[in-house]
């Protein structure tokens, strides 16, 4: 089934008028009765009554609105959790640490973290800093915090704290 299909539907299920939806979606009527008979034909019901002066929902597409409606619903929000997984606020942050960046660096860093992205998990993993280089170039890890400043040909080092 055609989401896009769908949009117009509940568009047009809300104004129950075709000129009123195809402005809202800003496309002319005749490409938008089109789209929603294909619909009906796809689903083989009729989801409006339609006559020269009115619009209105027929059984089955009252019984469609709301179920509609959900769908895009959700269709949008995986859209906006893909979005923010590619900008790296959603999903997970396989951090490698040492264990004395476990007192000091680790809660603060952490803290601001979640605060700036709270949809973000996090998989923790101590290890020595000759480890953690291992780990960022096998790909097993997305971020290390060691102690000394790693090989500039192996992987890229930004001095933290002193």
């Amino acid at each position: 089934m055609n989401l896009q299909r769908l949009r117009y539907f509940v568009a047009v299920a809300e104004e129950l008028h075709f000129g009123r939806a195809a402005q809202r979606l800003h496309m002319s009527q005749p490409p938008l009765s089109q789209q929603i008979r294909l619909l009906e034909r796809e689903l083989d019901t009729a989801l409006f009554d339609r006559s020269t002066r009115r619009v209105s929902l027929t059984d089955a597409g009252s019984f469609l609105y709301p179920e509609a409606v959900r769908l895009l619903a959700e269709a949008d929000s995986v859209d906006r959790l893909m979005d923010q997984r590619r900008h790296g606020q959603a999903g997970t942050l396989r951090v490698g640490f040492v264990d004395s960046a476990a007192y000091e660096v680790m809660p603060r860093a952490l803290s601001e973290y979640r605060r700036r992205w709270p949809q973000v998990d996090y998989e923790l993993h101590t290890m020595s800093s000759d480890e953690q280089v291992k780990a960022l170039r096998a790909g097993r890890i997305d971020l290390g915090i060691g102690r000394a400043a790693a090989d500039p040909e192996r992987v890229e080092a930004t001095l933290v704290m002193q």
